[in-house]
């Protein structure tokens, strides 16, 4: 039996569908105790699950919770005389409150084995797709972005011709997911391809394309989409989507720092306490963001005790988040030297799992520091390389509204080279290529250096080559004759 076919009858999935969920417990639980006939029993159980599942697509997850629970005391009592698509469905529900309620992960455990066969045979169907696109939610929120969008497109794919609402809510999760890959153009295929509204979709697109105006710096059709967001809101109280709520989330964000607002980020992460749902962002980016917002406020004694309290939570010693704003604090405490090497070990673990513009930030600070400290063997290339790669990250994310200012930062840096190459070359150069380089400038060979150093002829040539490239010349001449005027 479909939910389709109980509507019309069942009063527990109308006051679900008009978001009365206390009303629905309050039906469901009378239904509970009342249900002695089979057929009816079959009947309560399709509601009451639809009506956890509407509960859950709502962020209103004590009703869930409770939903999930009365229609699972129905399936015990059915013995086996419910549907296989309700038990699939009410698995996957039962899954998502509880990743959303802190409350283990047993469910998520019994989600996996349940769909673990019919994946395994390729005997998935329609009946299937809500437990997947619940199992790639989950997923999404322990931050395992591969497996969540191949769950959610699988399960959007599936539910396409049957269960459109289930089909849309999966494309909107994985343009969330694309969004914070800094895959925009897929983001926004998925954005544009979401209905304008229906059931629980009510403002989803115009947040899924406020957010890409965001981090292409749009600032003012980001906010105009928002404004429709919250129109749709306004129109629909009883219906607040959970994804629409992670979307303008992430909206607001991108939008403080595009904006250089940094009390309104503290206001958001402020607000983001009691989000009302489980957010998609990781330990390390909460810390991250509100760590950004306070420093910039040049609220340095409370960026010292988050970074404090974030080394005693559970954010590694090694996050790149957490080196960063270390160097930062480092810097800020008169330790340029502390600060270029904590900023060094962020730039080599911002790998491909962080976030584009968390990235980014992370290597223009240290090509910032690289640039400015010569003193303690800051190496303004390496600086200029750390720009260039933050600039082709931004680019690649259509993040124009960051590309001005960064081009400018690469035009002075690319000018202190060429001033450096010419009045101060030694100060291009790395502490192991400089003894190098003054006894190529004295004439010696690549054997005779390595043999006064102590060095392999091949490390030896491998510093020549670097030396030339850094200086700007082409052979060993070239390299007398710019040591020699400077």
């Amino acid at each position: 039996m479909g939910v389709h076919d109980v509507f019309d009858t069942d009063p527990v999935l109308r006051a679900a569908e008009s978001g009365a969920f206390a009303q629905a417990v309050d039906l469901a639980a009378s239904g509970v105790a009342e249900a002695d006939d089979p057929a009816r029993r079959r009947t309560l159980i399709t509601a009451v699950t639809a009506a956890a599942v509407r509960a859950a697509w709502s962020a209103r997850w004590p009703e869930s919770a409770r939903l999930v629970g009365l229609a699972e005391e129905l399936v015990a009592a059915s013995d086996g005389g419910h549907s296989a698509s309700d038990a699939v469905d009410l698995a996957g529900v039962a899954a998502l409150v509880e990743w959303h309620t802190w409350a283990g992960d047993e469910r998520c455990r019994a989600l996996v084995v349940l769909l673990e066969e019919p994946r395994r045979r390729n005997l998935l169907g329609a009946e299937h797709a809500l437990a997947l696109a619940c199992l790639g939610s989950i997923r999404h929120g322990q931050g395992d972005f591969v497996e969540a969008a191949a769950l959610l497109g699988r399960a959007a794919a599936l539910a396409r011709a049957e269960r459109p609402v289930v089909a849309a809510l999966a494309d909107a999760e994985t343009a969330l997911i694309r969004l914070r890959e800094g895959r925009v153009e897929d983001a926004l295929r998925l954005g544009i391809g979401l209905a304008e509204d229906g059931p629980y979709l009510g403002g989803v697109k115009d947040a899924v394309l406020a957010s890409i105006h965001a981090i292409r710096g749009e600032v003012n059709p980001a906010v105009r989409a928002l404004l429709r967001v919250e129109t749709a809101a306004a129109e629909r109280p009883s219906e607040q989507p959970l994804l629409r709520s992670a979307v303008v989330l992430h909206t607001r964000l991108v939008l403080a720092i595009v904006r250089n607002d940094w009390a309104e980020l503290v206001r958001i992460m402020d607000d983001f306490v009691e989000p009302g749902f489980r957010p998609h962002l990781r330990d390390d980016e909460w810390w991250g963001l509100r760590i950004l917002g306070v420093w910039h406020l040049g609220r340095l004694a409370e960026m010292k005790r988050l970074l404090e309290t974030a080394a005693d939570a559970r954010v590694a010693p090694d996050d790149p988040y957490l080196l960063a704003f270390g160097a930062v604090h480092a810097l800020e405490a008169g330790a340029p030297d502390r600060a270029l090497d904590g900023i060094r070990r962020a730039a080599a673990a911002a790998g491909p799992d962080l976030d584009p513009l968390g990235r980014s930030w992370i290597l223009i600070v240290a090509g910032e520091y690289e640039s400015r400290f010569g003193e303690y063997d800051g190496d303004p290339i390496e600086g200029l390389a750390e720009f260039e790669r933050a600039r082709a990250e931004l680019e690649a994310l259509g993040a124009v509204g960051f590309l001005g200012h960064l081009d400018r930062v690469i035009a002075a840096t690319a000018e202190q080279i060429a001033v450096a190459r010419r009045e101060h070359p030694l100060a291009l150069l790395t502490p192991a290529q400089r003894p190098v380089v003054k006894l190529v400038a004295e004439g010696y060979t690549s054997a005779e250096i390595a043999a006064r150093l102590h060095l392999s002829r091949k490390t030896v040539d491998f510093h020549v080559g670097n030396i030339v490239a850094r200086l700007g010349v082409k052979n060993r001449r070239e390299i007398r004759r710019v040591l020699g005027a400077a």
